[in-house]
């Protein structure tokens, strides 16, 4: 039988295979760890790699190698040195950040996420904020917050609303919608800007693109396009510029 583990003052917990491990104080580990169900509201660093299937930190945890949860919950903050994997839900309303890749399952970023490596899940929903230094691969991506991302945004389906700036490397999905939240009074914020943005329907506004490169493709007010490049339809409305247009 599997033992447990609970520390309220400071304690050492070393390397095997436990229930649960509960930490209120402080506690470091030592070789590498796999439980069951891991609970955080205190400090932990581990030296090795950390494998749990339920894990809820409301206060510190450093894991100097790989993560892996089956389900996880971040509401204090989270620091991977290696690689990130949650193979079914996530929810941050925290802080986490990887310096390795990370692989998701269904995530729900409120808080702020860092990845340094590259991001691959089912589903991506973001209403706090994104770093991402390499390419981002998902079934579905919503954002309401704001992302930066260094290499490709891909994705079946997009939807961004741009109530933050967001900054992609280029886009390529099935389709994209990028709309803008509507404040009190009228007031506008956020935008996205990106290198390359391609899909079958694209309908963007507030956007800053290169090439734009679609089937049916919409540009909206505030859309400062480079090329549009379309194989069915092309509509500019009110307030988009678009400075050079080719039917495919």
């Amino acid at each position: 039988m599997k033992q447990n583990y609970h520390c309220s003052a400071s304690g050492e917990i070393a390397g095997g295979e436990y229930g649960e491990i509960s930490v209120s104080g402080g506690a470091k580990m030592t070789g590498d760890v796999q439980c069951d169900r891991l609970g955080i509201s205190g400090g932990v660093k581990t030296s090795d790699d950390l494998a749990c299937g339920e894990m809820h930190v409301s206060g510190g945890l450093k894991v100097s190698g790989n993560l892996s949860a089956e389900t996880a919950k971040i509401s204090g903050s989270t620091r991977v040195e290696g690689s990130l994997e949650i193979s079914e839900t996530a929810a941050v309303s925290g802080s986490l950040k990887c310096e390795g890749d990370a692989k998701l399952g269904s995530a729900k970023v409120s808080g702020g996420c860092t990845v340094e490596g590259k991001v691959e899940a089912k589903e991506l929903k973001i209403s706090g904020g994104l770093r991402c230094g390499g390419d981002v691969n998902a079934e579905s991506f919503a954002c309401s917050g704001g992302v930066k991302i260094g290499g490709l945004l891909n994705a079946e389906t997009i939807v961004i609303s741009a109530s933050g700036d967001s900054e992609v490397g280029d886009i390529g999905c099935s389709s994209i919608t990028v709309k803008q939240e509507h404040f009190t009074f009228g007031i506008h914020r956020g935008s996205l800007k990106a290198g390359t943005i391609e899909g079958d329907t694209v309908r963007l506004e507030y956007t800053k693109a290169e090439v734009v490169r679609g089937k049916n493709v919409t540009i909206g007010k505030k859309c400062e396009i480079g090329r549009v490049e379309y194989t069915g339809t092309l509509e500019i409305l009110d307030g988009g510029k678009v400075k050079e247009q080719i039917k495919i």
